[in-house]
């Protein structure tokens, strides 16, 4: 080959190698491109700070956090520039120092906490490392830097700083020892009461324990108490004592808690305590005052229970001589004298009464007793007690009670009586002209319970408006000045309305009172009052039903009062009667004659004794002067019975004379014997009155236990009245003798007797019965009214009581309850045990039947138990079932009287019903115990 050949081959092959050579370096300078664009995108991706600064501390490379922090959309614009183009001077003087001697030391700055202001001047604050930027030769040429924004975290930090101070600040202001300890017991903390109680300081408290500072023992009951915390993780207090260094004993009350962490995991503990040394001393003196003060109370009970005795005793005397004497012949100024006397007793009475009541009210010692009972006899017995009064001031009173109210109730009916007395007595001493009238409504009712809106009427002398709040109030009068016309002690009103307010209702007034049915008188007043009564589940109301069917008769009403023609016309009307109302005499005979003429003529009248300008006795004989009426049977109701009225009912042919206001009772039995006798030829009969109809009850024999002579006399006197048969023994002994010698149906008891009391009379009885299986009602008569002595009576095995002055009223309501009990009328004959049934039931198998009694005995017992608890917490599931499982065992037994009982006291928890529950126990424990006797005797046999 040539050498142009050659040259030009060499050309050619550098012409390649250059150009090869050029390719590696576009793609080298590609690659380094890249290389700086990824770099770029992770800087400004990065959330950190990231800069380089040459050897002045100009930047020569910044990310776009850090530039878009001093200001600068585009990271270039901060090349060549410094820290004082973007912060204050102070700042970037630190900045620029910091970088020249870590450029001169070439020693790194690692996570130093640096404030920083943005472009706005915003205070923010970062965590900061800076390092030398080297050449090749390793000299440095700058500085390389990064940051990370720790503003939050200095803000919480912050905020926990200021909470542990505030924290520290208040447990060491605190009144109380505090302190925490880890779980081997030693502390790690103490406020400075703490160190003060210890007289240490806290260096030389922290790492110790309470053995370093207390005796051996309260340091060790101190570590127990630790270690239960630790162990229960619950906290845990007590009241104990404490012993200071200087060897003084407090009292402490101490709370230690469990001390965790976040996660929940326990620490050691933590305590509380503080000096109640003065709260104990004071906690003993208020005990002790305590004492004393219940001490005096009792006293004071005590005394007003003696000081009732002793004045109810003689007051039952004076009070019932004084109404014996009465019913005697007398002449008008003995009748004045005597009735004055009788009126000066019975405020005496209320007085007394009402000083009893309130004493209980502030002691908080008035209590109800609820019983199940008939609030309609109880409302018209108590409005006709009162009537006696309301009739010697010529006034017209009226009991209405309304056909939806249910009869049968479960209340208080002594303190229902009372509320009642209080309200009409004080409308029958405020009014001096025209009528008091009680109306009774249901305002609702449930299945369980109904509220009765009671109302007493008055048109006398009214309330003026500004007192009609004020006058409930205690030692308050409408009219307070000492020469007032009524007197009284202002509290009737105050007792009537927590009374009111016990049974679950209110109390109001007003006045005055107007109804287009009133009569004359002054402005009146009304006094409302709501109450709650509990009604039995499964009792029926009472219903009044006689030999014959009084349906359809036309019977005509002669009355002037309005108010009292249309009680009497709902009486009727609800008996299926037809009745017609009248307001004269004059009215009454054009009545009688048009009813004849028509063919159906009134076949009872019931007249008005006490009318204008015709009474009811000369009506009654214009009626019988014409023979066309002599078979029309009249019924006389007064208001002023005077001696001598039922000979003169007699003469003129009068069938009835009733007083007013006439109890539904009185009037339904009245009408069925009058009209009964109508429909047979017979004799001429007495006129039925109010004691008659007593008189034709059972001839009970009742045996009265009492050593006080005029009480004998008063109690004796009222018994025969009420148609008894009477025995009296003088004391507790006599009263023992002749129980067990002579059939009695009831014992009166006077509790306070010499040699043997009433209490110790009655175990005794009851005692004897558990043999025999009978049960005599024994009513307890006491001068005592304070509480507990109904309770004591009663749980005493006694099954009534009766506070002195005994009241007609009550001992005839009383004694027609007991005596009217079916449980009562005849005594269980049959035997508690029938052997011959149960030998033919379990045959020759003794051995079996041996452990059924023994298994009964064990069992029965424990049910027994149940019971009672369960009655005394009113747990109504609990009685049927226990009932039941025993009324199931008695079953094996052939007692068919022990398996009554407790079904009977099943039916009651099933029911819900606990009124009659204490007596049904009461009754089922008595034959449980015969039956008992019984099968330990039968036991015996089979061993023989």
């Amino acid at each position: 080959m040539s050498g142009v050949e050659k040259s030009e081959n060499r050309f050619v092959e550098e012409i390649q190698s250059l150009r090869n050579r050029i390719l590696e370096l576009e793609q080298a300078e590609k690659a380094l491109r890249d290389e700086c664009r990824l770099l770029r995108t992770v800087i400004d991706t990065l959330p950190l700070l990231f800069y380089a600064k040459d050897r002045e501390s100009r930047f020569i490379l910044c990310s776009r956090t850090n530039a878009i922090l001093m200001g600068e959309n585009d990271p270039i614009n901060t090349l060549g520039k410094t820290d004082f183009d973007y912060h204050p001077q102070e700042l970037a003087a630190q900045y620029y120092n910091d970088e020249q001697t870590i450029i001169r030391t070439g020693v790194p700055l690692i996570n130093k906490i640096e404030l920083v202001f943005d472009h706005n001047g915003n205070e923010k604050w970062f965590s900061t490392s800076k390092l030398p930027l080297r050449d090749e030769s390793g000299n440095s040429i700058g500085i390389i830097g990064s940051g990370s924004d720790i503003t939050e975290q200095k803000r919480t930090e912050e905020e926990l700083r200021n909470s542990e101070t505030f924290y520290h600040t208040l447990v060491g202001t605190l009144p109380h020892n505090i302190f925490r300890k880890d779980k081997q017991g030693r502390f790690t903390f103490a406020n400075q009461l703490f160190c003060s109680t210890l007289n240490r300081t806290l260096e030389e408290i922290i790492g110790k324990t309470d053995f370093d500072f207390f005796p051996h023992e309260l340091a060790q009951k101190y570590r127990e108490d630790d270690k239960r915390v630790l162990e229960t993780g619950e906290n845990f207090e007590v009241v104990e004592k404490h012993q200071l260094p200087n060897g003084e004993t407090i009292y402490v009350q101490v709370i230690k808690t469990p001390l965790r962490n976040g996660d929940g995991k326990m620490l050691g503990t933590q305590g509380i305590f503080g000096d109640i040394s003065n709260r104990v001393k004071t906690e003993k003196e208020l005990k002790k005052a305590k004492e004393a003060a219940e001490a005096a109370n009792l006293a004071k009970s005590e005394f007003l229970a003696n000081m009732s005795h002793e004045i109810r005793t003689p007051m039952n005397g004076i009070i019932g001589m004084t109404e014996l004497a009465l019913e005697t012949e007398l002449s008008p100024e003995q009748t004045e004298y005597l009735m004055m006397a009788k009126e000066s007793a019975d405020s005496l009475l209320f007085l007394l009464n009402d000083i009893l009541d309130y004493s209980k009210i502030e002691a908080g010692m008035l209590e109800l007793h609820p019983v199940k009972f008939n609030l309609r006899d109880c409302l018209e017995s108590t409005v006709q007690t009162l009537s006696i009064r309301a009739h010697q001031k010529g006034l017209e009173i009226s009991c209405r009670i309304s056909s939806d109210v249910k009869e049968t109730v479960i209340g208080d009916p002594g303190r229902f009586r009372q509320i009642i007395v209080n309200l009409v007595g004080n409308a029958i001493k405020f009014t001096e002209k025209g009528e008091v009238i009680v109306w009774v409504e249901a305002e609702s009712q449930t299945d369980n319970e109904i509220f009765l809106h009671f109302s007493v009427c008055d048109t006398g002398i009214g309330i003026p408006t500004e007192n009609t709040a004020i006058i409930f109030e205690k030692f308050v009068q409408a009219d307070g000045s000492t020469s007032r016309k009524y007197g009284g002690t202002g509290l009737g009103l105050a007792i009537t309305t927590h009374l009111i307010e016990m049974m679950g209702g209110r109390i109001w007034v007003k006045s005055p009172w107007t109804s287009p049915e009133r009569s004359e008188g002054g402005p009146g007043s009304e006094f409302h009052f709501f109450l709650q009564f509990t009604t039995p589940a499964t009792v029926e109301e009472p219903r009044l039903v006689g030999p014959i069917d009084l349906f359809n008769l036309p019977v005509l009403i002669v009355d002037d009062n309005a108010i009292n023609r249309r009680i009497l016309a709902e009486m009727l009307t609800k008996w299926r009667m037809s009745p017609c109302t009248v307001e004269n005499a004059y009215t009454a005979m054009n009545t009688i004659r048009q009813s004849w003429e028509k063919g159906r003529p009134y076949s009872l009248i019931i007249i008005d004794a006490n009318m204008p300008e015709v009474d009811g006795f000369e009506l009654a004989k214009w009626i019988k002067q014409n023979p066309a009426y002599e078979e029309t049977k009249l019924i006389i109701l007064t208001s002023a019975g005077q001696r001598g009225d039922a000979h003169r009912c007699h003469e003129i042919g009068v069938s009835a004379y009733l007083m007013k206001p006439v109890k539904q009772s009185e009037l339904f039995d009245s009408m069925m014997l009058i009209m009964e006798d109508s429909l047979r030829v017979k004799a001429p009969k007495p006129v039925v009155t109010r004691h008659s109809l007593r008189e034709m009850r059972k001839p009970y024999r009742i045996l009265l236990a009492e050593d006080n002579k005029v009480n004998q006399k008063l109690a004796v006197s009222r018994l025969e009245k009420g148609g008894y048969t009477v025995v009296v023994a003088s004391d507790g002994e006599e009263a023992l003798s002749l129980y067990q010698n002579q059939p009695f149906d009831l014992i009166l008891m006077d509790v306070q007797m010499p040699n043997v009391d009433g209490f110790e009379a009655t175990a005794i009885i009851r005692e004897k019965e558990k043999n025999s299986g009978a049960h005599i009602p024994i009513v307890a008569m006491t001068a005592h009214a304070m509480k507990g002595d109904c309770e004591r009576c009663l749980s005493a095995g006694m099954d009534a009581y009766i506070a002195k002055p005994i009241k007609a009223t009550e001992l005839y309501e009383t004694l027609d309850r007991l005596l009217h009990q079916p449980q009562n009328q005849d005594h269980p004959t049959e035997p508690i045990l029938d052997k011959e049934h149960l030998f033919m039931e379990y045959g020759d198998d003794k051995e079996l039947l041996n452990e059924l009694i023994h298994l009964f005995m064990q069992e029965s017992e424990s049910h027994i138990s149940i019971i009672q608890k369960a009655i005394t917490d009113r747990d109504s599931q609990a009685l049927e079932r226990e009932a039941h499982s025993l009324k199931g065992s008695a079953s094996n037994f052939a007692s068919p009287l022990t398996v009554a009982s407790a079904l009977a006291l099943e039916q009651l928890g099933k029911q819900g019903d606990f009124t009659n529950a204490d007596q049904a126990f009461h009754e089922l424990k008595q034959r449980i115990e015969l039956l008992q006797n019984a099968l330990r005797r039968l036991l015996e046999e089979m061993d023989q």
